[in-house]
C-alpha cells in the first residue's frame, strides 16, 4: 500500500473525531513507493484523504509527526497532533484492557 496511514480517513463524515490517540511504529511498506519529493516515509501517521471533512483532529501522540491533508474540505478543526501532546494522552491511549489480548495474538502471527 502506497498511499495510506495509521489512521486514515476519506470523505465528509460530520461530527466525527480522531482523538487522544498513540501512533508510533507506522513502518514501511518493503518496496519504496515513496511519491513525493521530500517525503521521508511512505505511510503517514495521519492521513485525511480528498473530502476528508467536519473532523476534530487534536491531541494524537504523534512519533513522527507525518500528516497528510489531501484535498480535505474547509470544515475541520485540527489541534496538536505530534510529539508535543501531553504526556499523560500519550500513556492513556491504546487498547482498552479488554482488548490487550491482541497485541500477543499479533505478535504470534508476525502481523
Amino acid at each position: 500500500m502506497r498511499d495510506g496511514g495509521a489512521i486514515y480517513t476519506l470523505s465528509s463524515q460530520p461530527n466525527s473525531s480522531i482523538e487522544n490517540n498513540r501512533i508510533e511504529d507506522v513502518g514501511n511498506p518493503m518496496f519504496n513507493p515513496i511519491m513525493w519529493e521530500n517525503m521521508a516515509h511512505a505511510q503517514f501517521d495521519l492521513y485525511t484523504d480528498e473530502g476528508t471533512d467536519y473532523y476534530t483532529v487534536k491531541n494524537n501522540w504523534c512519533e513522527r509527526g507525518e500528516i497528510s491533508k489531501n484535498k480535505n474540505g474547509s470544515h475541520n478543526t485540527w489541534g496538536t497532533n505530534n510529539k508535543n501532546v501531553s504526556d499523560t494522552i500519550k500513556q492513556a491511549a491504546g487498547l482498552q484492557s479488554t482488548y490487550a489480548a491482541i497485541k500477543q495474538l499479533v505478535k504470534e502471527q508476525d502481523l
